[in-house]
């Protein structure tokens, strides 16, 4: 459950992030200027006067939480994308006659969603929704060492003597 309240924002501000920053001009003006007018509130307070339009209830919750939460997702995301599209693997698919939405989301937003990846996680860690207590992360850590230990022995410094 808490993840959704996590993952939907982030679907939505990568997507408008990349949009803007990538076609610019026109799109990046109208919908930067709705970023700023969502910035311009206060997020609690926009958060219940959603909630309060809608129906009470967790579903309502959840769609608040995507139209305030999207902002800071699609700052990362346009920022990065207005860096990448002038780079040398973008120009050569766009010489290669790839169209906008193809070099948008197979050669752009792959690299471009790394920042915003990172920043969910530390979303999810702040409201306690990724793992729980620090020793949960830390066998999941574990855990994860050991699959990538057994498939690629040499992967991590200092080798997987321990795992």
């Amino acid at each position: 459950m808490g993840l959704i309240g996590v993952f939907l924002p982030f679907i939505l501000g990568t997507i408008i992030g990349a949009l803007s920053g990538y076609f610019g001009r026109f799109v990046d003006v109208v919908l930067m200027r709705v970023l700023d007018v969502m910035l311009s509130f206060p997020w609690l307070v926009l958060l219940i006067a959603i909630i309060t339009v809608l129906r009470p209830g967790l579903g309502s919750f959840f769609i608040a939480i995507t139209l305030v939460g999207w902002v800071s997702y699609a700052r990362l995301v346009r920022a990065q994308t207005l860096v990448l599209k002038n780079s040398e693997f973008v120009q050569a698919a766009v010489n290669l006659g790839y169209g906008h939405l193809r070099i948008l989301f197979r050669h752009i937003l792959p690299n471009a969603m790394v920042p915003s990846i990172v920043f969910s996680m530390k979303a999810c860690r702040q409201k306690s929704l990724w793992c729980g207590p620090p020793n949960c992360c830390a066998r999941w850590i574990f855990r994860i060492r050991q699959c990538v230990c057994g498939l690629f022995p040499m992967s991590f410094p200092g080798g997987c003597a321990n795992a």
